[in-house]
């Protein structure tokens, strides 16, 4: 299954160029505004660079210097993206990023950016497993955007955190929703692939199968195939349809990276081939 626990959907920036760049400007700056400006772009030049700590530090003084509350707001965002970027799968940095999505929420009067906060906080929270809160927040996001591309990534983590509590009915509506909209092969293919997992954990075995042979058939690099072949050898074995499980582990110890993983499937595929 793709790692798409990230995926954090902001359009709020402008291009980012390089900090040093923005270092004189910081330094001529005569107003608070021509400060915060300064500090936010140095701050999308550190961003860019992956110099997370630097990053935080700029947005944290843009904050500061911003008089208008939607300025602010957009900092508080990306200061949370950095925050969950720096602290991948570290609670106490993804509980930053919560206090900075909250902040943004209260402060902006702008649709598209409270969408963004509570889809963005509903990340935090499904990443965090507080499955309950991450589906509140997609809910919310789901009624301030207005892009059907927009809706379509609220659906598809929204099915997502219902698949964690187990509700694998309503998770397989939310994919199903998030397929009407997505245009892009790749999220078609995530969607498929979720949906998939949804269906393989209902023992709906022939639908998992379909799904996952979908998400194979739209993903467009090989590497991020390989858990839907993973998934669908399992849904064939379950099938006692050794000859394809056999050929699915087959790909999916070709494609895995992780040594664990090609461990286990080498186990697998070896039981298969006994029956």
């Amino acid at each position: 299954m793709k790692n798409t626990m990230l995926c954090l959907y902001l359009l709020l920036g402008a291009c980012a160029g390089m900090p040093k760049d923005y270092t004189r400007q910081i330094q001529n700056a005569t107003t608070d505004e021509e400060k915060a400006k300064a500090y936010y772009q140095r701050a999308l030049g550190y961003d860019a660079e992956g110099q997370y700590d630097e990053a935080i530090a700029d947005y944290t003084k843009a904050i500061r210097y911003h008089a208008d509350s939607n300025d602010k707001a957009t900092s508080y965002i990306k200061r949370g993206v950095a925050y969950s970027n720096k602290g991948y799968y570290n609670a106490v940095y993804y509980n930053n990023s919560i206090d900075d999505y909250t902040q943004a929420i209260e402060l902006s009067t702008e649709d598209h950016t409270k969408a963004t906060a509570y889809y963005n906080r509903g990340n935090e929270y499904r990443a965090l497993g507080v499955y309950c809160e991450a589906i509140g927040d997609y809910t919310q996001a789901l009624t301030w955007f207005a892009d059907n591309q927009d809706k379509a990534n609220v659906h598809t983590n929204r099915g997502k955190a219902y698949f964690g509590q187990g509700e694998y009915e309503n998770a397989i509506a939310e994919q199903t929703q998030a397929l009407k909209w997505f245009v892009d092969d790749n999220d078609k293919a995530g969607a498929y692939e979720e949906r998939g997992n949804a269906y393989y954990d209902r023992e709906q075995y022939n639908q998992a199968i379909a799904d996952y042979t979908q998400a194979i058939a739209l993903y467009s690099k090989d590497e991020d195939k390989v858990w839907a072949y993973s998934k669908r050898g399992d849904a064939y074995s379950e099938q006692q349809q050794y000859d394809n499980t056999i050929a699915d582990y087959t790909q999916a110890i070709r494609l895995f990276k992780e040594d664990q993983y090609k461990a286990i499937k080498y186990n697998y595929r070896g039981r298969a081939y006994e029956q």
